[in-house]
């Protein structure tokens, strides 16, 4: 990139200053060196520029990985004897990945990580010794099922789980609909 476009990014990044308004109040205005506009067009894209380097690392531990956004998911195939092999591969490059992250002005909170195992009954039976799982140097209990992009997983992709809660949800939507229906025509 260079020329005009250039010069159009480094104005829309560097001199640029913050402040917190709540209500009627604002604080004093401060100079921001590092990020971008929150909410802006942009900032997606740029911090996905930015973190890009991240899965590298991923890719070096042989981790597989998905980015959305701020939310990166990371893919390990084990077996059930090579188990311990592979939650130490996934402890090391998870440390590689929050080391850059303190190097480039970055916070891993590893703690809000989420971790599953993902296989038949047979294969979740071998590794049921398995209750935690070290991630960034955090210790994380293994979760049943979790949330991704809308869709509840759980252990077996059975889906049981994300059925139950979309039936949820029509349920409430149905009822409404009916008390809406029952308030217009009454």
């Amino acid at each position: 990139m260079s020329g005009a476009p250039l010069r159009w990014l480094q104005s829309y990044l560097t001199d640029r200053r913050h402040y917190v308004k709540l209500g009627r109040h604002c604080s004093s205005a401060v100079q921001c060196s590092a990020g971008v506009p929150q909410g802006s067009v942009l900032g997606p894209i740029l911090f996905a520029a930015y973190i890009s380097p991240v899965g590298q690392f991923n890719t070096s531990h042989g981790v597989e990985h998905h980015q959305y956004a701020d939310d990166t998911q990371l893919f390990l195939a084990m077996r059930a004897s090579t188990i311990r092999a592979g939650l130490s591969t996934l402890e090391a490059c998870t440390l590689d990945v929050k080391r850059w992250f303190a190097e480039n002005d970055l916070l891993l909170k590893a703690d809000k990580s989420e971790v599953m195992m993902i296989g038949t009954s047979a294969h979740l039976r071998a590794t049921s010794t398995v209750n935690t799982v070290s991630v960034a140097d955090a210790n994380l209990t293994l979760s049943s099922k979790l949330k991704s992009l809308g869709v509840i997983l759980d252990s077996k992709l059975s889906f049981d789980a994300h059925v139950a809660m979309v039936s949820q949800e029509l349920k409430w939507k149905i009822m409404f609909s009916c008390t809406i229906r029952t308030y217009k025509n009454g």
